[in-house]
């Protein structure tokens, strides 16, 4: 595989940008994910949990960008040139699916809101220490 990048830009541009939210590119919703997740480690009783959740991040990181340099913006294929970009209703998943990426990197609070409705009254009847 390999090449993918330039028979099926749109399809190797979304998956970049997903791949790139994964490891935690700012301005994406993984950023806001894993900042979330780093403070919340650092500030519970054990702050050495922050240590493998950065290797992890950095495992993702390089694990992500040889995938999507592999796949689409290696050397290109013989085998794979019949593909095809996005077409049609593959379009508007894409671009909802990078939007509410960005969107939610931008304005965490739109997502976080709903998820504090649900965990709040979780957290209330915990036994914590």
């Amino acid at each position: 595989m390999g090449g993918f990048g330039r028979v099926m830009p749109g399809i190797a541009t979304a998956f970049t940008i997903g791949g790139l939210s994964s490891l935690g590119l700012p301005l994406t919703a993984g950023f806001v994910a894993e900042l979330l997740t780093f403070l919340g480690a650092w500030g519970s009783d054990r702050p050495w949990w922050l240590i493998p959740a950065v290797l992890g991040t950095f495992l993702t990181a390089i694990y992500v960008l040889r995938v999507a340099k592999q796949i689409f913006w290696g050397p290109e294929s013989p085998h794979f040139h019949d593909l095809v970009d996005a077409r049609g209703p593959e379009w508007v998943a894409l671009c909802l699916l990078v939007g509410v990426l960005a969107l939610f990197g931008m304005i965490p609070g739109l997502a976080l809101a709903l998820v504090d409705t649900a965990t709040i009254p979780l957290l209330a009847r915990l036994p914590l220490p």
